[in-house]
């Protein structure tokens, strides 16, 4: 008798392990199945990265316009950290484009905020002066700011004895030309190396921007990298402190427009990552100023506001 009642025992402390662990793994499915890249189709198609609801397109659809598509590797739906998103409040679109690095775009609206977002590193002064002379040429006022920039421009040779690594990373035979800079772009107050990469010509043509920091100990390390399509690049200072400043030119005659550019973009760095941008975009007559925090990584494009 007491050993029908020890295996029935047995038995039931089984079934009922079995139980819990049947449970756990249904809940464990349930919660590996929640994907939010389960509800979503994502795909490339032309310029565009395309985030649409599976059942019905009217419900979700949303386009991201990529900036050198035709390397595009893959697309989905993660969050920051580039993990799985269990919902859409906390999704985000990341596109790889190889060797280009990663694109992020907010297709849900994540980073909308009810107010404007505050300027806080680059001045509401340089941002007037911007405003005042970057159309229509450079003007007498940012061609100052741009001439009081300490930057020595490097030849080859000099690249080479100076850092070595950095020339053997960069150089490309292929490039319509390369300029290399010695300029403290981040204000840490040690010389960096910036690298501009021009491959192609016109409007068909574009640029890349090597940002290579100096270490305490003397090494160079890239800390980012831009890629601007037909773009003029310059370093400028105010009120004491370095800027980059990137403006995607247009190709037709300024003097039919008001306006001989597609946007104004300036960098403020620290620690050899962009922590801020401001962007002034031409649009009816009139300039649009975004500004624009780091998200992720070291890339943005992400506009948390406008002002």
């Amino acid at each position: 008798m007491n050993i029908h009642r020890r295996y029935l025992k047995v038995a039931l402390v089984s079934v009922i392990i079995i139980g819990i662990l049947l449970e756990a793994l249904i809940w464990g499915m349930l919660f590996y199945r929640q994907d939010v890249m389960q509800k979503y189709n994502v795909y490339h198609s032309g310029y565009y990265v395309i985030v649409r609801n599976k059942e019905n397109s009217e419900t979700f659809y949303f386009e991201e316009w990529i900036l050198y598509s035709y390397f595009f590797k893959d697309a989905y739906l993660c969050t920051k950290e580039g993990k799985k998103a269990r919902s859409e409040k906390e999704a985000y679109l990341y596109v790889d484009l190889g060797e280009r690095g990663g694109w992020w775009a907010d297709p849900f609206g994540n980073l909308q905020k009810d107010k404007a977002v505050e300027n806080e590193y680059i001045p509401d002064g340089l941002i007037d002066e911007l405003k005042k002379h970057v159309h229509l040429g450079w003007g007498n006022a940012i061609i100052q700011m741009i001439n009081e920039a300490e930057v020595n421009e490097l030849t080859e040779d000099e690249v080479k004895r100076i850092a070595p690594e950095v020339f053997a990373e960069v150089y490309d035979a292929e490039a319509v030309g390369q300029s290399y800079y010695e300029v403290d772009f981040d204000n840490d107050r040690l010389p960096d190396i910036v690298i501009n990469n021009k491959l192609g010509m016109g409007m068909w043509g574009f640029s890349e921007e090597y940002f290579y920091r100096q270490m305490p100990d003397g090494r160079y390390s890239m800390t980012h990298r831009i890629n601007s399509s037909g773009s003029a690049t310059r370093f400028l200072q105010y009120d004491g402190k370095t800027y980059f400043m990137d403006i995607c030119i247009l190709d037709y005659n300024a003097a039919e427009k008001e306006y001989d550019y597609q946007y104004c973009e300036v960098y403020y760095f620290r620690d050899g990552h962009p922590l801020e941008t401001v962007r002034l975009t031409p649009e009816n007559n009139q300039l649009v100023v975004t500004v624009r925090k780091r998200f992720v990584n070291d890339f943005i494009n992400i506009s948390e506001g406008w002002r």
